[in-house]
Order: C-alpha cells, then structure tokens, then sequence
C-alpha cells in the first residue's frame, strides 16, 4: 500500500519544497504584526502535544510580565474565517464552532484571548487590534509561514515510529526534515531524545542553533478529578476498575498514564483524533461501556468538553489531566531570546 501512495508523496515533497523556497527567497511575502510571535508547531501530523505546551507558555508568558493571546487554526470545526473563542473574560462560541483544541484551552486558561483563523495574520491582528494582546502564540503553524515569527518551537513525538518519517501520505512527514533548520527550539515530547529515530537525530542536532535549545519532555499527570463531585479538586479516589476511553493521536499516552497511577482498566475503546461525538459514536460508546457493566468511565480533557450533557447524567465520569512542564531555564531562554 506504501508503494502506491509513493508517487503522491514525490508530488507533495516536490510541492512543499517550492512552497519553501518562495518563502525563502522572498517570492511568497511574510507579513509582520506589531508584536513578537512565539509559534508552536510539528514536523509531523499527528499528536505531539502541542495543547499543553502552549498553555504552559501562555502561563510562563503571562508570569513574564505580557498579555498573550492564541491564534489556532481550529482543525475539525464546523465553521469558516476568524471566529472569537475567548475574549479574555468568558468563552464565546462552542466546541462545535471553535474546535476541540482551541476550546479546551480557552476553558483551561480562562482570561487568555483565543480565537481561530485559516488566516493566521488576520487573527493575530484582531487580537492586538481588540483585546491589547503583546504577544501572539501560534497554535500549529510551523508550516503556515505566511506570518512572521519571532521564536519557532518544533515538537517531535520521541515514540514515533521510524516509518512515520516519510512524505505524506506514505509516513507523517509534513515537509522535508530539513526544514527543522528553521526552529529556534526542538522538543521532543512524550519520551526521552534517545527514543527519536537515528535518522532525525541526525537533522536535530545538526540544525537547531545549539544543545541548549534542544528538549526532551514527557507526559506527566496532574491525577484525575471526578467531574460532578471533585470540579477542580484532584481527586484520589477513582473506583477502580474502571472504563476508559478517548478520541486523540497517539493514544497509547493516555492508557500508558492510566496503568502507571495503577488504575485498573476493565475495558477501554479508543476514537480518531478530533472526533464528533455525534449518535452513532455515542452508542458505539455507551455500547461498549455497557458491555463491561459499569457506570465509571474516565478520559481525555479533549474528550470531555466534547461530550453531550446527557452523558454526565448517565455515568460517573472522570477525566485524566495531561500535562508536559518545560524547565524554567529552558522558558527563562525562549523569552530572553524573544526581548533581543
């Protein structure tokens, strides 16, 4: 099947290759906003753990002393042009409108400005234009280089398999691993450096500035909070065993997590990334739950805001918070480097 689809990949290397070069050599134009862009991007499609890190940043910017503001895409929503998430004081649209990422963080975050845009310049301009935002953190935009950004933060999934680093469609490979010599920072998340492919060790360490600006992080855990009973709280009493479910990439992180805070799982079922639960995924849902004769269910903060209300009425639902913190030397560096 790979085979078939290598003329499709040789076509869109070839396109992408272009598409860079116009931007390279100025052919294509870079638009400049009047504040500094912080942008958080991948290599690869699929999940790296892009939402929490930039939320990590968004609260590392907000202790620096700036009034950030997010600028998504908003993969999967049901809606066109720039749409307002959150005005910095309450959450304007629905995760329907706005997208599941967009949404969960403007819930999380609370008081940071959000809003989604095919066109990342026109969002970043609206932000500063309407909500006095000094800094604006791109949400998925390594390859949308219609904009200007002052620091390029790459993510790289360290459990990728080796096969993922091919041109779409045969692998994962947005464009050629050497447009890796345009970040300013490297991370690799859900595991240590040592777990990357040789062969993208290789353009890491041999095109990001310095071994400073390299960063291996995993996923860690904040515990898990009863919905209805614990709201904010952690809680520490979870029934056991338990059924667990989600709709993200890479989903072997979220089971992982599960099994290491020793919950036991009765029976779990996992959903594309980005999925609607629309009628017929709720009653595969709710059929397999069924089947494993419990009422307890736990999942995803990306799941959870997707879920109709009738579902919390149904079960008792918990919902596992996934973070990944950066160290303070490597934030206290991004943002020096962002002042000069």
């Amino acid at each position: 099947m790979r085979f078939l689809l290598l003329p499709l990949a040789i076509v869109y290397g070839i396109i992408t290759m272009l598409r860079n070069f116009c931007y390279d050599y100025g052919i294509f134009k870079i638009a400049k906003v009047s504040t500094p862009v912080i942008s958080v991007g991948n290599i690869t499609a699929g999940g790296t753990g892009k939402t929490p890190i930039t939320m990590t940043l968004v609260e590392s910017a907000k202790v620096k002393g700036f009034k950030p503001g997010i600028v998504s895409r908003g993969y999967g929503r049901k809606s066109n042009g720039l749409q307002i998430v959150h005005d910095g004081n309450e959450l304007k649209t629905t995760v329907e409108i706005s997208g599941d990422e967009p949404f969960l963080m403007a819930s999380l975050l609370k008081d940071v400005p959000v809003v989604v845009s095919e066109n990342r310049v026109d969002g970043a301009e609206r932000l500063i234009q309407d909500f006095d935002v000094d800094l604006i953190i791109l949400d998925d935009a390594f390859q949308h280089r219609k904009i200007h950004r002052d620091i390029d933060i790459v993510l790289m999934n360290a459990t990728e398999k080796s096969n993922a680093y091919h041109l779409l469609p045969v692998g994962q490979l947005r464009e050629m691993p050497w447009g890796l010599k345009r970040a300013n920072y490297v991370v690799a998340t859900k595991g240590d450096a040592s777990e990357v492919p040789p062969m993208m060790q290789h353009f890491m360490t041999n095109t990001i500035q310095s071994s400073q600006n390299f960063q291996a992080n995993k996923y860690t855990s904040n515990g898990y909070e009863n919905v209805e009973n614990c709201k904010n709280e952690s809680c520490e009493c979870v029934a056991s065993p338990i059924f667990a479910f989600c709709g993200i990439a890479h989903e072997d992180s979220f089971f992982k997590i599960l099994n290491e805070m020793k919950i036991e799982i009765l029976d779990f079922i996992s959903f594309k990334d980005h999925v609607e639960y629309d009628d017929a995924t709720m009653a595969a849902l709710t059929s397999k739950i069924k089947a494993s004769n419990t009422k307890t269910v736990i999942t995803t903060e990306k799941d959870l805001v997707k879920l109709p209300n009738s579902f919390f009425e149904l079960y008792n639902v918990h919902v596992l918070a996934m973070k990944m913190e950066l160290p303070l030397e490597f934030i206290d560096d991004i943002f020096d480097n962002l002042k000069r």
